[in-house]
C-alpha cells in the first residue's frame, strides 16, 4: 500500500522531496492579458486539496488579480509588490519562506524569487521569458502557449516532475 502524498513530489538532485509551498507569478504565468488561463483554477484547487499552500505574487496593483482569484485562493495568499520591488524580498517580508518551495515565474521581477526558491521554474505561456529569470531557474518550459502552465501544474500534481 502506498503512502498518501501531501503536497507535490519532485525528483531532483538524486532524491525525492514533497513540497507543500508553491509561489506563482500571475500575469504571464497564470494569466494572459490579465485573464486566468483555462484550467489553472482547477489545478490550483487540486494543489490546495493536496495540502499545498499556493501563493500568487504579482506586481499588478489593481484589483484584477484579486477579482480573477476570488473563490480560488484566500486573499491573504495573494502578495502584491511594486514594479520596482523584488518579489523574493516581499515574500520574505511576509515570512512565507521560499527556501523549501517551488516558484514559477517568467519575468525580470521574478528572478530573485526563482533564485531563492529550492526549485525555480520558468514558463513561457506566450509572452516570452526574461533572460535574468532564465538564469535564475532550474528548469525552463517553453512553447509559447497558455497550455504550458497547465502542463507544468499537471506534472507537479501527477508526481512526474523530475529535474
Amino acid at each position: 500500500m502506498s503512502a498518501i502524498v501531501r503536497g507535490v513530489r519532485v525528483k531532483f538532485d538524486g532524491r525525492i522531496k514533497d513540497f507543500t509551498k508553491i509561489f506563482l507569478d500571475f500575469n504571464g504565468v497564470l494569466a494572459t492579458d490579465g485573464i486566468l488561463i483555462d484550467g489553472v483554477a482547477e489545478r490550483i484547487q487540486r494543489l490546495r486539496e493536496r495540502g499545498v499552500r499556493v501563493t500568487v505574487v504579482t506586481a499588478d496593483q489593481g484589483r484584477n488579480v484579486r477579482h480573477q482569484l476570488t473563490g480560488i485562493l484566500p486573499m491573504d495568499q495573494i502578495v502584491t509588490v511594486g514594479e520596482d520591488t523584488a518579489k523574493a524580498a516581499k515574500v520574505q517580508d511576509r515570512r512565507l519562506d521560499l527556501g523549501e518551495a517551488i516558484a514559477i515565474g517568467n519575468g525580470f521581477g521574478d528572478s530573485e524569487m526563482l533564485r531563492a526558491a529550492e526549485i525555480g521554474i520558468v514558463v513561457d505561456v506566450g509572452g516570452g521569458i526574461n533572460r535574468e529569470a532564465m538564469l535564475a531557474a532550474r528548469m525552463i518550459f517553453t512553447g509559447g502557449t497558455p497550455q504550458v502552465i497547465v502542463n507544468v501544474l499537471d506534472r507537479l500534481l501527477n508526481g512526474s516532475f523530475t529535474l
